[in-house]
This record gives C-alpha cells, structure tokens and sequence, in this order.
C-alpha cells in the first residue's frame, strides 16, 4: 500500500534533509544477496494472507531516488540550495499550490485488488493484514505488535534514541551546531535547542507552527474549504524560501558533516525494523 511509505517517512522524522526509506546497499562483488528484515516479514505475510483466502503481492522492499534527492540526503550545498530554492523546508509549498520534492509514493501492488473488495471483505482484508503483518514481526523481529502502527511507534523511538547517543552526542556536530545557531539568531531567526538534532529541526519546527496557526485561522470559514488560497499562501512559502536559504547558508558546514550521519542512522534503524530493504 502506498501509505506504507508516507508511513516510514513520518518515523524518519522531518527535517533540513530527506529522510524516509532508504534504498537497498547492492552486496560487494561475489557476496551472496542476504535477505533482509522487510523480505523475510513480506514473505511470511503473503503466505498468511494466502491462507486467509485473499490476493496479496509482497510490497516492494526498495524506491528508486534521483541523483539529486540522495545528494540532499547527504548535505550536498548545491543541491540543498536547489531544493529550498524551490520549497524551502517543505511547509508551505502544498498550500502554495506546489508539490513537495518525491511527495508522492507510487501505487502499491495490492491497492487495484484492495479498490475491488465490498466493505465487508475490505474489512476482513484489513483484518487479515493486520494479524499477518504482526505474525510476520513476531517471528522475525521477536516483536509482539497489533498494527503496523504499533511497530512504528517502537521504530521512531528507537531513532531517537540513537539521534540523541550518536549525533546529540558528537563532538564535531555540537561545535558545528553551536556556529550554526549563532549564525541564525545574528540574523534573527528564531533558535530553540541547540543540540544538532534540534538544529537540524529548527527551521522546518518554527514555520510548522506558523503553518498551524495558519490552517487553524482559516479552519471554518467555509466547511472544507482550503484555509487560504494558493496566492494567500505564496508570500509565506517566499518567506520560508528566504528563511531555509539563510538556514543552510548558516549551516553549510554542519549540514555537510550531519546528513550522512542522520542517513547512516535512516538506513540502520529501518533495516532493523523491516521497514526497508
């Protein structure tokens, strides 16, 4: 199902870089491919779902990303500048009338079976991948969940419970950090914590609340109606623009040393999980 991947990029967390699942590590040359997490789940879930009489294709266990989207991943300058050239932290752009950078996942394979089924037998499906997705989990993991939801709880803590031991904790990343942060408030962004991970954060945090009480002005005026429209909305998105530039040019060091190190983290956490390839 396509939400399973929105779903892994909110455990990556949001940020000043890309983060969500990751793409396979090809084995070096004469190794055996391993199996990993995510394909050993999928595959005792298809044969769960199978004996629950429905159709089910395992999901795919890697996305392909463009040259520039694994470039942000690691805190390339141009290609960050590039990026936040066009949608700043990635706040404001939808409500702008844009689209935020690999916003979209691509269909899953179960979903034209999925849109076919009555309720009742989309219910029962539901069911049925539920308790085979934890059946899955259990065996290979050794973890007992009800929904997937439940796993990705336990995933997001476990993020930052390395975030904080492995990048709160670096000396490198807290001396480039605090230059950081002293570069933003001189230029009269608002600055919270000062850990890297909080830094890191801090622009996408502050426009985000910004967002909040932007949506929550506009809510009711008309029911279901957008809370601005996108001409409305297209001096903050400016405004984010010219604040992610000043970001990354206050951070261009610190973010060159962090984002390998944060994508390290994606990568191993979400292989652990099953969440990915």
């Amino acid at each position: 199902m396509g939400a399973v991947v929105l779903a892994l990029a909110v455990v990556a967390g949001c940020g000043s870089t890309a983060s969500g699942e990751q793409p396979a590590t090809a084995p070096a040359a004469g190794e055996p491919a391993k199996t990993s997490n995510r394909q050993q789940i999928e595959s005792i879930k298809a044969d769960c779902m199978k004996q629950q009489g429905f159709k089910y294709v395992s999901e795919p266990f890697t996305l392909k990303e463009s040259d520039a989207e694994t470039k942000v991943r690691n805190g390339d300058y141009e290609a960050m500048k590039e990026e936040r050239s066009k949608q700043g932290f990635g706040v404001f752009i939808v409500l702008a009338g844009g689209t935020r950078e690999s916003e979209a996942p691509p269909d899953g394979p179960n979903d034209k079976y999925m849109s076919n089924l009555n309720d009742a037998q989309y219910k029962a499906y539901v069911k049925a991948d539920n308790a085979c997705y934890a059946k899955g989990v259990k065996q290979i993991l050794g973890k007992t969940i009800k929904t997937r939801g439940d796993l990705l709880k336990q995933a997001k803590e476990y993020k930052k419970q390395l975030a904080t031991r492995e990048l709160d904790g670096d000396p490198e990343l807290v001396t480039l950090a605090d230059a950081m942060a002293d570069c933003l408030k001189g230029k009269g962004h608002r600055v919270g914590a000062t850990n890297p991970g909080a830094v890191a954060r801090n622009g996408f945090v502050n426009f985000s609340a910004i967002h909040l009480k932007v949506v929550k002005d506009g809510a009711g005026a008309d029911s279901g109606a957008p809370a601005m429209t996108p001409a409305q909305a297209k001096p903050y998105l400016e405004r984010e623009i010219k604040a992610a530039l000043e970001d990354l040019e206050c951070g261009k060091d610190f973010y060159a040393a962090y984002a390998p190190k944060d994508d390290a983290i994606n990568r191993r956490f979400l292989a652990e999980f099953g969440l990915s390839a």
